[in-house]
């Protein structure tokens, strides 16, 4: 009696390894760009948060920043009085933070702001293209595409879900 294995149960074997290493291969990359992407939604909540506390304890006004700012550069005891700000769990790097904020009001950080948007870049490609995660001081949130440019901190009118 032989012992062994047929040169089909070989190949079946061989073909279901394949197929299961085709699938980590091509799906899990997608996966963790679309973790990434909650990590990002979560973090601007977080901020959406900060921004409130901070308003309550400035008269309603929030920071003033008219240009894109960096998000990290507003915690600590600054302005948000965040221990430390989430930094975006792919991309973040102190030339490229990918967490922004613009306001109304004036270039200094001073509270006199009325409005304002936070941004981050989405990993993950909507119909080929990049695009940005936004949240607004009306509470909207959602998808734009880039420029990451909001004058005077005003939410977009066409975000997406």
């Amino acid at each position: 009696m032989k012992k062994g294995f047929t040169l089909l149960e070989v190949l079946l074997v061989i073909s279901i390894i394949v197929i299961l290493s085709g699938v980590v291969f091509f799906v899990y990359p997608k996966y963790l760009s679309r973790s990434r992407d909650d990590i990002r939604k979560n973090d601007l909540r977080v901020y959406q948060v900060a921004l409130e506390n901070y308003a309550n304890d400035h008269s309603g006004y929030y920071p003033a920043f008219l240009a894109n700012h960096n998000v990290n550069l507003m915690c600590g005891a600054s302005i948000l009085n965040e221990p430390a700000c989430e930094n975006d769990p792919l991309f973040n790097t102190p030339a490229n933070p990918h967490y922004h904020y613009m306001s109304n009001g004036g270039p200094d950080g001073t509270a006199n702001a009325t409005t304002w948007v936070l941004s981050a870049t989405l990993e993950e490609k909507f119909n080929g293209q990049t695009y940005l995660w936004v949240a607004c001081s009306d509470g909207r949130t959602g998808r734009v595409l880039p420029p990451e440019w909001f004058p005077n901190g005003v939410c977009p009118s066409n975000l997406l879900p």
